[in-house]
């Protein structure tokens, strides 16, 4: 091969090299740019979360509905991490809800693993039909220790709890069979998944400043003790 090939052969392999280089360079730096692109986004949905997750007339409410500090959390019935986390739970309103120091609200999250989960939800929905608050966390808490979690509990003792509750069992059967109920606990998931929650349960502290912390699984009792002392030590001062 002359000189004048070798140095062709040479420049033609460089160029093929560079254009490797700058297309393996534009890949990663592609893949770079969608991950900051989603980190961002998902900074700026939790900038918005506390407007995003201001609690509604739907919603029932334990505790003073008035509290400046909230909790919400969303929850999936057939979770055996949700059903160990209601304790937790338990004791942070006992601690703050009791008070009056914070309100606590509790949301649908089906996960969509159990199909057992969205039936329970919705009885759920239709104990506060009928009695508010008072009989949306009773029924919850009666499904939370009775179901061995995973489909482990048999449907039909759905209208056997709302018995024992004292709920009217035809105006229960009316509502569970009403689609707008199951709509409702659908559009709670939905809501969740915009907030990129991934798995239950999720909790979210909301301190007076309507800044939001998100916290994804049956995390301590203390650590959700700290963020809820530090929400109650913010000032009430509109955030800007």
């Amino acid at each position: 091969m002359t000189e004048q090939k070798r140095r062709t052969v040479a420049t033609a392999l460089g160029v093929a090299f560079f254009a490797v280089l700058l297309s393996v360079g534009y890949s990663v730096w592609q893949r770079n740019a969608s991950e900051r692109a989603g980190k961002q986004q998902a900074a700026d949905i939790m900038e918005r979360a506390a407007q995003i997750l201001a609690p509604t007339a739907a919603d029932y409410i334990r505790g003073n509905p008035q509290a400046s500090t909230t909790v919400i959390e969303y929850t999936d019935i057939e979770c055996q991490y949700c059903k160990r986390f209601e304790s937790t739970v338990d004791r942070l309103y006992q601690a703050y809800g009791a008070t009056g120091e914070v309100r606590f609200i509790t949301r649908h999250f089906p996960l969509g693993t159990w199909d057992h989960s969205v039936p329970e939800a919705v009885a759920v929905e239709c104990a506060g039909e009928q009695k508010g608050s008072s009989g949306f966390y009773s029924y919850l808490a009666r499904l939370f220790e009775l179901t061995p979690s995973e489909n482990g509990l048999d449907l039909s003792a759905l209208p056997r709890i709302a018995a024992d509750l004292g709920l009217d069992a035809k105006a229960f059967a009316a509502c569970t069979a009403n689609p707008s109920i199951q709509e409702k606990v659908l559009s709670e998931h939905l809501l969740g998944m915009r907030l990129g929650i991934t798995k239950a349960p999720a909790t979210f502290i909301i301190d007076p400043q309507q800044h939001a912390v998100k916290v994804e699984g049956n995390k301590p009792y203390t650590l959700f003790q700290s963020l809820i002392e530090a929400a109650l030590r913010a000032t009430s001062t509109p955030a800007r």
